[in-house]
């Protein structure tokens, strides 16, 4: 079993670990948990779901989606085929080219549901990833998926178990989509954390159940699950719910800790000048003070006349 102050590479694997830490400084099984899906993905989209954006040119990214057709080419300059695959429909399909065709063929067919990771490049306006990682989930006659892939399939999680077990984890209808890296990609990152959470023990709650009541909020460990592994949207919505009121939390804790290191703490006098800038201040103002104003004043002088603040 694991726990979240353990290290990836005790949990993983070195092969697994090192690249997580290059590619995002993901040292311990709490950094990978909240490395979350920046979308989730039921269907192929090109379009990023939180800012509504195509992925430009360059940018690297994960689909999902059927293949709506797939078509053997020839060159144009030289001698060889091609397989051009489409992804999705018009207007918003995605071409896919894969050179070396006969080695991915039999994968890549018309009704194969697949996924797709790299560069997003464009040919003659139109989006088109060349020769990417690719995942076959299911296919259009009901065949057998397993070990069908580029070798990225067989990258840093595989080696980190058993083939069969890493393609089975891909049987669902709703896809964690993850910042990734060409070095990394969303799959990759998916199968680790899949591996690190069948391997959890349950996270200590650190809320009070009345808060948890109070705010309608759900418990960290089922949280840190859900943002990950739920295919429920409204389950998703309420994990990435706790885990932004936790972020919260800290950061107002840590103001109210410095505030209070603040108060206690000692400096030089600052001794009232009689002709400075409150003086210049008080001038200007096109009024006269209450009684009342003048007090508070007073108290501010007073104040400032100690050496603690």
């Amino acid at each position: 079993m694991a726990k979240l102050s353990d290290r990836l590479d005790h949990v993983l694997g070195n092969k697994a670990s090192d690249v997580l830490d290059a590619e995002f400084g993901l040292i311990t099984v709490e950094d990978l948990l909240h490395h979350y899906p920046r979308r989730y993905s039921t269907d192929f989209s090109l379009r990023d779901e939180q800012d509504g954006e195509r992925a430009k040119p360059g940018e690297h990214t994960t689909l999902v989606g059927f293949i709506t057709s797939a078509e053997l080419k020839s060159m144009r300059n030289r001698k060889g085929q091609f397989l051009s695959v489409t992804l999705g429909s018009a207007p918003h399909a995605v071409q896919a080219t894969f050179f070396h065709p006969h080695k991915v063929k039999r994968d890549l067919q018309v009704g194969n549901r697949v996924m797709l990771s790299g560069a997003v490049g464009e040919f003659r306006g139109k989006p088109q990833l060349t020769h990417p990682d690719y995942l076959v989930l299911e296919t259009a006659l009901g065949e057998s998926t397993e070990a069908r892939g580029s070798t990225a399939l067989r990258g840093i999680a595989g080696a980190a178990r058993d083939a069969s077990t890493a393609i089975s984890a891909f049987q669902r209808n709703v896809f964690p989509i993850y910042p990734a890296t060409k070095n990394l990609e969303s799959w990759d990152i998916y199968r680790c954390i899949d591996q690190v959470l069948t391997q959890l023990d349950p996270v200590p709650e650190a809320l009070p159940d009345a808060v948890l009541a109070e705010y309608g909020l759900m418990s960290l460990d089922e949280a840190l699950r859900k943002i990950h592994m739920s295919e429920d949207a409204s389950e998703q919505k309420q994990a990435r719910r706790r885990l932004a009121f936790d972020e919260a939390l800290g950061l107002q804790l840590a103001l109210a800790m410095r505030r209070g290191s603040e108060i206690g703490s000692a400096g030089p006098p600052m001794p009232l000048a009689q002709a400075g800038l409150r003086a210049d201040l008080l001038g200007q103002l096109p009024f006269d003070l209450t009684e009342g104003q003048r007090h508070v004043v007073a108290e501010i002088g007073k104040t400032s006349l100690g050496s603690s603040r």
